[in-house]
């Protein structure tokens, strides 16, 4: 029996391009789903959308507008699938998107699958392709990772609601950046990942999203710094290092932050506190 998918559109501000991505939804190759569109200010578009759709369909009504790590958050917890897709109501995706992605985690076994994606910028295509040549299954998800097959960011991703239960780690509210640290935190305790060559998500990034209008402020460096923390923590607690790739990943990482950190409208003091946790001060011992 084909399992029930269950795609999680977090809808806030976004009805200029909210009928393009429930479209795509209504009209997927893959029948057994439900959408759940959770909101804080769209949400009559989405049902009068969805209405005429014969999908399975619900919406969730948030009081106050809590961020897109709430409303991810809340649909997963209200979920009845199987597996967990994420959808930003801004974007959209390639009508065999879910059945690609449902044969590959079913042919492999795996908990996770991965695929390639595409960027519109300005009106323009432009690919993001990570998966080339074939598509193959890894016992291996850190070895992915170092390798930078995988993605920071949670869309375009299928992921055995098993997992999550078994990571037990929701969004964290309120910063910047809320994909990488939950992203990775799965990657890292998937058994198996499948990896496929199709472009099934289209990301639009357009002057209006979040991740555009970010600045690199103080508030824009602490959330970066939670980030990396967070992946500090994860490593030492898996005893991962022995990763030739994951060791060079991580150290990517951290001089992107660094530079980032130095380059940003930070004031100095503020600058020298953050790099004085990674290069601490030894003690002089009389």
């Amino acid at each position: 029996m084909s399992p029930l998918i269950s795609i999680i559109v977090p809808v806030y501000n976004t009805a200029p391009y909210l009928r393009r991505c429930l479209d795509s939804l209504c009209n997927q190759s893959y029948s057994n789903l439900e959408i759940i569109c959770i909101n804080d200010g769209s949400i009559e578009l989405a049902e009068a959308l969805l209405k005429k759709s014969k999908r399975r369909w619900f919406t969730i009504t948030q009081n106050i507008n809590r961020g897109v790590s709430a409303a991810r958050n809340i649909g997963m917890e209200q979920s009845s699938g199987e597996y967990l897709f994420f959808l930003d109501a801004d974007d959209y995706i390639a009508e065999f998107c879910i059945e690609r992605h449902v044969n590959a985690i079913c042919r492999d076994s795996s908990e996770m699958v991965f695929a390639n994606h595409v960027d519109l910028v300005d009106g323009c295509l432009v690919p993001s392709i990570r998966v080339k040549d074939k598509d193959y299954y890894s016992d291996n998800p850190i070895l992915e990772l170092g390798r930078w097959r995988l993605t920071s960011m949670v869309w375009n991703i299928l992921l055995r609601k098993d997992l999550y239960r078994r990571v037990a780690m929701p969004f964290k509210e309120g910063i910047r950046g809320e994909d990488a640290p939950w992203i990775f935190s799965h990657i890292i305790r998937a058994k198996k990942i499948s990896l496929i060559t199709d472009v099934t998500y289209y990301y639009r990034r357009w002057n209006g999203a979040y991740t555009c209008s970010l600045k690199k402020n103080e508030s824009y460096v602490s959330d970066w710094y939670y980030c990396i923390l967070h992946c500090t923590k994860e490593t030492l607690n898996l005893s991962i290092w022995k990763h030739r790739y994951f060791r060079s990943w991580y150290a990517r990482n951290i001089l992107d932050f660094f530079f980032a950190l130095l380059l940003s409208q930070c004031k100095p003091a503020y600058k020298y506190e953050i790099l004085r946790t990674f290069f601490p001060k030894s003690e002089s011992h009389t």
